[in-house]
């Protein structure tokens, strides 16, 4: 059991998946993405959540998408 916040093992790993992209921009997603859960501990939901939000499905990506040009 983690005494972290819920949420918070999900935000450090999104942290570290930039991070690694930015040291190296050849990374294969997927493969950090699985890096990332078994490094944070993530549930499959979380891997879900990663899929999305760098998939470019990250928060506020429908509010863009929604909003008249």
């Amino acid at each position: 059991m983690s005494i972290l916040p819920e949420g918070e093992q999900l935000r450090k790993a999104i942290k570290w998946i930039s991070d690694t992209r930015i040291e190296d921009p050849k990374a294969v997603l997927f493969s950090l993405i699985e890096t990332a859960c078994l490094k944070f501990d993530l549930t499959p939901k979380d891997s879900e959540v990663l899929m999305h939000f760098f998939a470019g499905e990250g928060p506020g990506k429908q509010d863009e998408e929604s909003s008249p040009r």
